[in-house]
């Protein structure tokens, strides 16, 4: 029996030896654990947290790009955590919990160009209570989630009468990839078209990373599809990325623009173009991510370009167009894309960074 649980544990720690992993930590509030990372290390903490409470942590870069994710008691990724900061500033991290139990919070950090040596520092702020703000918040994202189900369930079956139920008579689809644009009766008639002539089948759809952003009537959900279908007897296997946007509408949540594009970042080299001062100065602004309202991206102007503060960090971003806004500080794309109402006031940003999409509200 000593034999057998000797090998047990050497196993055990031959395993975590070789993912890079470390054993868990607990966290403290107040008290902050300061590391140094490599790039393929995790790095793990644990804190207890009853049901419906929230957790505010930071982790203070010093050369290291960090990555936070969050696990649920029951072992599921309950959230992930990424900034535009790079490998300075602060990496803020606020979650709430759906369970009571132990959560872990894994650190990781992105490659960069010559992995040079990088440090950390993680504090514990607090865990709270959440407010009844927060709590609705959370019920309006498990409807969403719940009709984000029906809505892949609807296009993996092409079932034209699901998909008219939940979609708004404005719906606007666009693929990035394709150039494809269409409407609602267009979306539809193009998947029965795919089924009829080239016999496409989509027979799996693995949703990864996926975030959901509630502000009041509108909801905006990213993520990434591992896809697998078959197009005339042959099986295609692509990665795409999606951005859904929902709107309640007399109760009832209706799907009105859905957005596919590569889910790697394009290579193509951006030229920047100048465009008129009032563009610049209606980008102009503070803009917060609803689920971590304390840590707001505020954007400035600087001659022709946009500058962007986040947690600390600073960069200049060029103009593409009077949209599309890029930066030149690092060999990943970084964009900023700005969202207009129809009286052409920005009302919205969108980040795109490594492929990861954040969306923020402009609110001064």
């Amino acid at each position: 029996m000593i034999k057998t649980i000797a090998v047990a544990l050497l196993t055990l720690t031959a395993n975590a030896f070789v993912s890079g992993q470390t054993s868990p930590t607990e966290l403290q509030r107040g008290k902050s654990i300061e590391r140094s990372i490599a790039v393929g290390e995790i790095q793990s903490y644990t804190i207890r947290m009853q049901e419906n409470q929230v957790l505010n942590l930071t982790a203070e870069q010093q050369g290291a790009d960090v990555v936070l994710k969050v696990f649920a008691p029951d072992g599921s990724k309950a959230g992930e955590f990424d900034s535009p900061t790079g490998n300075q500033g602060t990496e803020p991290l606020v979650f709430m919990s759906h369970a009571s139990g132990v959560y872990r919070i894994e650190v990781s950090r992105l490659s960069e160009p010559g992995n040079s040596e990088g440090r950390y520092e993680i504090k514990l702020i607090e865990v709270r209570a959440a407010t009844k703000a927060e709590l609705e918040r959370v019920r309006i994202e498990q409807e969403i989630a719940e009709i984000e189900r029906k809505w892949n369930d609807a296009n993996e079956r092409r079932d034209a009468n699901a998909l008219r139920r939940l979609m708004a008579d404005d719906y606007a689809n666009f693929v990035a990839f394709a150039a494809f644009s269409a409407n609602k009766d267009q979306f539809i008639q193009s998947g029965q078209l795919n089924v009829e002539k080239h016999k496409s089948q989509i027979t799996k759809s693995d949703i990864t990373e996926s975030l959901t952003r509630v502000m009041g009537d509108l909801a905006i959900v990213t993520g990434r599809i591992n896809l697998t279908m078959t197009e005339n007897a042959k099986v295609l296997r692509f990665p795409i990325r999606f951005m859904h946007v929902w709107t309640r509408r007399g109760g009832t949540w209706e799907i009105v623009g859905d957005m596919v594009y590569p889910a790697e970042p394009s290579a193509r080299q951006r030229i920047a173009v100048k465009v008129d001062s009032g563009v610049l100065e209606s980008c102009v602004g503070r803009y917060i991510d609803e689920s971590s309202p304390d840590y707001p991206l505020i954007i400035s102007r600087s001659g022709d370009n946009l500058i962007l503060e986040a947690t600390n960090n600073r960069d200049t971003f060029y103009p593409e167009s009077d949209t599309v806004f890029f930066s030149k500080s690092t060999a990943d794309e970084v964009l900023l894309v700005f969202l207009r109402n129809a009286k052409g006031e920005v009302t919205n940003v969108e980040l795109l960074q490594q492929g990861h999409l954040t969306m923020t509200r402009k609110v001064n």
